[in-house]
């Protein structure tokens, strides 16, 4: 129910369509990464102390982490609605988290009030449902 076979839906040409949310979050992931690399770039060069640092690599990791998700829900063609409320809140909470600390380390400003444990509680509930939906689909599948 929550997970069925993505190449086995036929579109009205008969042809088997692919899901586009593991590109999109695989876009994301780009996105993601580029902007970690340029936080970290920005923080060596200006002075934005462990916060850059830390931001940099939260991006960097969730980045790596949505590429690998999406990889492996293409390759098995499958999906799942826990396992894209999953991405999505990893996705979420690494910007929220991430941008809070860039903006404090590289401007001394902090303009969205919580958005650093709001996006931690995203980061750990994303985490909590991907371990849920891999324990899941693992025993469903015996």
């Amino acid at each position: 129910m929550l997970d069925s076979p993505a190449l086995r839906d036929a579109t009205p040409t008969g042809v088997a369509s692919r899901p586009a949310w593991p590109w999109a979050f695989m876009a994301c992931a780009g996105l993601m990464g580029a902007a970690g690399v340029m936080v970290g770039a920005a923080g060596a060069h200006n002075g934005g102390g462990e916060l850059t640092r830390i931001s940099s690599e939260f991006l960097l990791i969730h980045a790596a982490v949505l590429v690998a998700a999406s990889a492996v829900s293409l390759v098995l063609g499958r999906r799942s609605a826990v396992w894209v409320m999953a991405l999505g809140l990893l996705a979420v909470g690494a910007v929220l988290f991430s941008g809070e600390l860039a903006m404090a380390g590289l401007l001394n400003r902090r303009p969205v009030p919580l958005a650093a444990p709001t996006g931690g509680l995203c980061l750990i509930a994303g985490w909590l449902l991907l371990a849920l939906s891999a324990v899941f689909n693992g025993f469903r599948r015996r």
